[in-house]
Formats: C-alpha cells, structure tokens, sequence
C-alpha cells in the first residue's frame, strides 16, 4: 500500500466512486470532502513473479531412435486421478511417469515414427495413441502392451479425444485427405466430416458435442460432431497456429501461435477478445486450468508462463530452462503444470494463485 497526494483528482471527483488511474484503483468514499481524502491510499498492481526452480524433472526420451534425429517430448497426458503421466516423443516411443516421485513406470514401444497424440481413457487404465506413422494403438497402462492398432490409411492422427459418452475423435491429417473421425465404441460405428482445407490444430468442447479447429483460411471453425456442420465461423488475422484449448465454460477458447502471442475466442459472442503478450518466440502450447481462472502457455523461448484467463494478466513466468517448451498439460486438481521440452525431458512446477 503506498500514500500518495491526489488532492487536485479528489477534488474534481468527489462526486464519483472510483476513477483508475494507470491501472491502479483509487477509492473515493461516497461522503469525501477534499480535506479529507486529500491523502489516500491506493493498491499498486501486483508485479509478476519469476521461478526458476521445478518441483523435480523428468528425465526420460533422451535419445534419438535409428534413423531419426529427434527425441522432443510431443505430447503428454495426465492420469485421471493426478498420480501419473503419460508422455510421448518423436523417438517413437510413450513413457509413463510416478508424479510423486520422478520415477520412470515403464515404456510403451510399437510405433515406428513420431508419437503426435495421447489421450487416457477416464478409467485410467489405457491410452490411445496417434502417430506419423498413420496408426493409432490402444494401449494397457498397467502392463505396457499393445492392446490394438489401428490403422488410418494415408493420413496421421494428430490429435486425439475421448468424450464423456466414450467416443473417440480423431483429427486425421494427410495430403489433401484431411478429416474428422468420430468412433462410436458402443455401436462400433464410424462417422466422417471431411474438412475442406488444412487444419493447425484442434481441441474438444467440454461437453465432448464440438470440435474447435484453426484452418489455414484463417477462420476458427465449431464442428459439430452430431450433424457434421460448422455451428460457429470466425474470420482471424492467422495464418498459422500451434495449439488450441478450451476453458471449462465451453465458449471461451485460447489460441496459441507462431507470431508468439495467446489469443482469447469467445465462442458464443463476437470472436475474439483478449490479446496475451510476452513470450518472445512461438506459444506451442496451452493449457486452461480447470478452475477456469488461468491459462499455461509454454513457447520456444524456453519459458512457461502463467496468466488470468480474464484480464490477460502474466502472473508467473517459470524459467531457468536451456530448452524450448514444447508441451504443458495441468494437473486435473489444478495445482501443478507439467511442461515437455526439445530435448525431451519434463519439469513439473506448481501453480500459485491459479
């Protein structure tokens, strides 16, 4: 709290109840006289912290596979119940983690080129993975074994979502085959909505009834995945785009991309609303808590960073990191982030004020 002198303001507002000055609130009470408010005090805007130092550190894809080059951490996943992890890297290969400890569980081997997409079922007992390799297998997270593959013909799975009711939705890209699929496990149906121009990235509505894709006409696209229609079109200034997440309300979306800043979509109004500026290299990733009240970003500037969902505040930046963030994923209680990088290792920090 800091006293400062605003007799001049006071004076010629004594009629109003507040007045911001800087972004700073400065409150006038109802029967004020300029005497008496001439010295008030104000709260000065909380500053953002900075943290260098994780919980612990995961390491684990650290080598390239046989005829490859890479080893970056490409996709991870949480257990329902926040006591695992699931990660999955461009070595081929998905581990899954002790959250508590740092331990390595066990690895998932199968896949012949990079793994790009992970999802764990909400019983936790297995995970559906989509890779380059234009396949997804459903695995036992028990055991490690494959359970069943699934192959996608000329296109590879690039994300992956399993919805409330069971349904497994898949977003299949390939040359000039791009396409929505929706795996009924009950019926054992599958539906199909084909997309007519390429798609960044995508992101299940909450309600499991909507996928959110970015094309490369630059429109933000709500497909409905019952009637296979395009529910909500907005026009955007991108071209590319990296990653999308959904708040817990369903009608907010965050978008991240390669001109390195966060956007805010507000689905059910007028587009977008929020601009987050701050990282200096492409947002890769983003996560929206599930308390609805912040969002994760990490970016190839080597930082992780969290802001207020509402006012696009920057709240915390954890850094001291020598890599490019790849991926975050937040815990489902809320408390902590887990963040792959480049070099394919993990950090898992916590989340003050989230």
């Amino acid at each position: 709290m800091v006293e400062q002198n605003y007799t001049p303001i006071v004076t010629a507002l004594l009629s109003r109840r507040s007045v911001f000055l800087g972004g700073t609130s400065l409150v006038l009470a109802v029967n004020a006289t300029p005497s008496r408010a001439a010295k008030i005090q104000i709260d000065e805007p909380t500053p953002p912290t900075s943290v260098d130092q994780p919980i612990r550190t995961f390491l684990g894809h650290t080598k390239a596979p046989v005829g490859g080059n890479k080893h970056d951490v490409t996709c991870l996943a949480f257990t329902p119940d926040g006591a695992k992890a699931l990660s999955g890297s461009s070595d081929y290969t998905l581990k899954l983690w002790d959250i508590a400890t740092g331990n390595e569980l066990r690895t998932f081997n199968g896949h012949t080129a990079s793994v790009e997409s992970v999802v764990i079922t909400p019983d936790g007992r297995s995970a559906l993975s989509g890779g380059s390799d234009r396949t997804m297998k459903l695995w036992d997270l028990e055991t490690g074994a494959a359970i069943r593959s699934f192959e996608t013909g000329t296109r590879t799975p690039q994300y992956i979502a399993i919805t409330k009711d069971l349904k497994v939705v898949s977003l299949e890209i390939g040359i000039g085959d791009i396409a929505l699929k929706i795996w009924d496990r009950k019926s054992n149906q599958v539906s199909r909505i084909d997309m007519d121009s390429y798609v960044w990235t995508a992101a299940i509505a909450p309600d499991g009834r909507g996928m959110l894709c970015f094309h490369d006409d630059k429109t933000l696209r709500l497909w409905d995945l019952t009637t296979g229609s395009v529910v909500r079109k907005i026009k955007t200034d991108q071209r590319e785009n990296a990653c999308l997440a959904f708040a817990p309300d369903g009608r907010t979306a965050v978008s991240s991309g390669l001109d390195n800043v966060l956007r805010t979509w507000d689905l059910a109004g007028e587009g977008t609303n929020r601009t987050f500026a701050g990282h200096n290299d492409a947002v890769l990733s983003v996560a929206v808590n599930s308390s609805g009240r912040s969002v994760v970003s990490g970016s190839s500037d080597k930082t992780i960073k969290l802001w207020d969902l509402a006012t696009g505040k920057l709240i915390t930046t954890f850094g001291g990191n020598v890599n490019g963030v790849t991926r975050v994923v937040i815990a489902p209680d809320g408390h902590t982030v887990l963040s792959g990088f480049d070099t394919g290792y993990m950090k898992l920090w916590a989340l003050e004020n989230s």
